[in-house]
């Protein structure tokens, strides 16, 4: 196994309150043992599709994202996003000659537990500004306030001044592309220690409190939740206990797989020690009998194959 250098790790708290190394392209366990952005709204009880008690479960059980078709048209429309960003910077108040560039991923190890945010864009130039793109229904206009306002749906309030904990920006602009749209809607947030201090104080107690201490937070009113707990419920309607000779007959077919098993390792022993005896030979065979041996490649193949055929 090929030893993975320290600087291509990041150090973070898990389950147990250990710190690990993870490798930086290992997203899947970089998303799950720290707090990210996407999981800030569901702590605070502001995201409108799952609450604390559905991720608890989704981090715990390693869980892995499913990427729904708005998400992955989302992460499709980045690099388009990204260019709209840059014909806007003028009318956003910003240095239009500054380029905007990916955004990068920002981790923290902090007390207890890590967290870790990745803003969707950043300026170039200037470090105080970060971006986040959203693609959303045209009806869900009206979740937002005026344009250039803090005036966001909560769920993204808190998502953004994540981005912004971990960056050290002042300021996140949100940039929104409604569908039936022709283009690019702004809204301007500003960084609120205040808030910022409430999702911090309630990420720690969230991963220490639950997850380390492994106690499972209330049910919520939440489609995840909701959703979680009919497969449970599902899950135990197709399980029963053992009953007359269930077990018994559970433990003879273990026994034969166990028995098939320790064949197959005898079988692969001795025809190791027969293709050892007929070395370079092809062909084995019993005097004034029908009973061989063979050892022959297939044509056009290297590997030769093992045959036995023994005859009473």
């Amino acid at each position: 196994m090929q030893q993975v250098k320290e600087e291509e790790t990041y150090s973070v708290i898990n389950f147990d309150g250990e710190t690990v190394q993870i490798p930086k392209d290992d997203d899947r366990q970089l998303r799950r043992f720290c707090c990210g952005s996407t999981d800030v709204s569901k702590i605070m009880g502001t995201s409108a599709y799952a609450g604390p008690y559905d991720l608890y479960h989704s981090k715990l059980n390693d869980e892995v994202v499913e990427v729904s078709p708005p998400m992955k048209m989302g992460l499709l429309m980045e690099p388009i996003f990204r260019q709209l960003t840059q014909e806007s910077l003028e009318h956003l108040g910003l240095d239009p000659d500054d380029e905007v560039i990916d955004g990068e991923t920002y981790l923290q190890t902090g007390f207890m537990y890590s967290s870790r945010s990745t803003p969707d864009a950043l300026l170039k130039n200037n470090k105080k500004v970060c971006f986040e793109f959203k693609r959303h229904r045209y009806e869900m206009l009206e979740d937002y306030g005026d344009y250039l306002t803090n005036e966001v749906p909560p769920m993204e309030y808190d998502q953004v001044q994540w981005h912004m904990h971990h960056s050290g920006c002042e300021v996140c602009f949100v940039g929104v592309f409604f569908k039936g749209s022709d283009e690019m809607r702004w809204w301007r947030v500003e960084r609120d220690e205040k808030r910022i201090k409430e999702i911090d104080d309630a990420a720690f107690q969230f991963f220490v409190s639950n997850l380390q201490g492994k106690v499972c937070p209330p049910v919520d009113a939440t489609p995840g939740c909701i959703n979680r707990l009919k497969k449970i419920e599902e899950k135990e309607a197709s399980r029963r206990t053992f009953k007359n000779t269930d077990w018994q007959i559970a433990m003879e077919y273990d026994l034969i797989c166990k028995g098939i098993k320790e064949m197959e390792a005898a079988k692969k022993a001795a025809e190791a020690k027969l293709r050892e005896a007929i070395g370079e030979m092809q062909e084995l065979y019993l005097e004034d009998g029908k009973s061989k041996v063979t050892c022959k490649a297939p044509k056009g193949r290297d590997t030769r194959t093992l045959r036995v055929s023994i005859k009473d």
